[in-house]
């Protein structure tokens, strides 16, 4: 019984490949689980955003390693489909108007959803929109605005498509002046908005342009 039972182990150790060293020290049970329960996890990871205003182009890359493809969509619109390299790396060029949130996930060779879904909401890839908090414009004809701004911005002020200032911000409250040669025969509002290196440009909110010798506050 006991060459018998040897004999056995022995082909056991033969049919799983394992060889005759080691034997003891293996379970036939714990094998077979791992063989089942082990189940490779994908990511889309490292996403970066860089924005080019001349092409108003919204650039994506990351890392989306074993996988076949990245699908991007806009505002829960399907807007690129992009090949993941050998490397394990992605890169899409994405036009789209608005200030929506994008969504992305990777697929395996099988066309098949492989990730979790990735939201990426509108302040990863755009600059902060400003607030105007107050508008003064003086007994001389001039106005000075007081706005909300965010460090490391540029803030625009535009009246239809002019520029008519732009100031580099250094505070979370910026002081804009406007002489009264530049409100001449100005009326209604301005627009502004935020500048931010590899950003795509916020979305514009509304100066009001006051008569002389009045204020117009923002109200919440």
């Amino acid at each position: 019984m006991k060459v018998k039972k040897q004999i056995l182990m022995y082909m056991c150790a033969i049919v799983l490949g394992l060889g005759v060293a080691g034997l003891s020290a293996v379970n036939i049970t714990d094998i077979s689980a791992a063989s089942y329960n082990t189940k490779t996890v994908y990511k889309l990871s490292n996403i970066k955003f860089s924005y080019d205003t001349d092409k108003k182009q919204l650039q994506v890359k990351g890392n989306a390693k074993g996988l076949k493809k990245v699908k991007i969509f806009y505002n829960n619109k399907k807007i690129k489909t992009t090949k993941v390299n050998k490397q394990g790396n992605f890169n899409a060029n994405l036009t789209f108007k608005g200030y929506q949130g994008l969504t992305l996930y990777g697929v395996n060779k099988n066309n098949q959803k492989a990730t979790p879904k990735m939201k990426v909401s509108r302040e990863q890839y755009a600059a902060p929109t400003p607030t105007v908090i107050k508008a003064v414009r003086e007994s001389d004809g001039s106005a000075t605005y007081n706005v909300e701004t965010n460090k490391g911005c540029t803030l625009d002020f535009y009246y239809g498509n002019e520029k008519i200032i732009a100031v580099k911000v250094t505070a979370e409250n910026t002081q804009v002046v406007l002489p009264a040669s530049e409100l001449k025969n100005k009326v209604g509002h301005f627009n502004v908005r935020q500048e931010r290196p590899g950003k795509k440009d916020s979305s514009l909110c509304k100066a009001a342009i006051p008569d002389i010798g009045t204020t117009v506050v923002t109200s919440f």
